[in-house]
């Protein structure tokens, strides 16, 4: 089974998204992720870019909910 984040188009270089967790729990598999954005004094290339991450885990029906944090490139 594969899970995917995706957060779209962005103007710049120093954003990004990352699957940091996935677990299990009452019956449900938990997907953490973390975005990173750009703080105001970072140095950013300038491209559109399309931040995504996907990892494998093993099958499963059990249903998927997600949890997401924004950490900020200084």
């Amino acid at each position: 089974m594969v899970i995917g984040v995706f957060i779209g188009t962005r103007p710049n270089g120093c954003y990004s998204t990352e699957v940091t967790d996935v677990y299990r729990e009452n019956g449900a598999i938990t997907v953490v992720r973390t975005d990173w954005e750009p703080g105001p004094q970072a140095v950013c290339t300038l491209a559109l870019v399309n931040p995504a991450h996907l990892v494998v885990v093993p099958r499963s029906d059990e249903p998927v909910e997600f949890s997401s944090q924004v950490q900020v490139l200084k």
